[in-house]
């Protein structure tokens, strides 16, 4: 790519690499990784017209959620209180998931895909689905410290 002086790398990240979520710690830093190496790499490879993207859908329902809903933690060792944390943040992303206007196809997130690639200026960020956590994605986004967007998630997914 760069010899040609033309390219497109294209990265699947996730809303849970910009925020991270409770009860999906390990999840959401291999997100933040891809995050920081596409975003590391964007200026330089821009100087050989070379546009770094990420693409980062909320929920899409694939087999994927099927799995992560039913399957769960070694929780033996847990104390109480992070037992009620977590059996709240499960019941909050299982209201997600049960809205479908909130959950995605594949298809749709394939869609935005196609719709980069055939981008002559691709944006580094594309959030496939706008209806998902758009409160802590703005508050991350636009807020240096990062104080707003952890408020509003232990808000949203921990709070009694």
């Amino acid at each position: 790519m760069k010899a040609k002086e033309s390219g497109l790398i294209i990265n699947n990240s996730s809303h849970a690499g910009v925020v991270g979520f409770p009860s999906a710690e390990i999840y959401s830093s291999s997100k933040f990784a891809v995050e920081g190496l596409t975003e590391s790499l964007a200026p330089s490879l821009r100087e050989f017209n070379i546009r770094c993207v990420l693409i980062e859908p909320g929920p899409v329902d694939t087999p994927m959620k099927d799995k992560t809903l039913s399957e769960g933690a070694d929780t033996s060792t847990a104390d109480q209180k992070s037992l009620l944390i977590r059996d709240r943040v499960g019941t909050r992303f299982g209201q997600y998931w049960a809205q479908p206007e909130k959950v995605l196809s594949a298809k749709q997130v394939a869609e935005v895909v196609m719709e980069v690639i055939l981008s002559e200026n691709p944006n580094l960020r594309y959030q496939t689905n706008k209806q998902y956590c758009p409160d802590e994605i703005a508050a991350k986004l636009a807020d240096i410290t990062g104080n707003k967007s952890v408020d509003i998630i232990a808000k949203r997914f921990c709070a009694e």
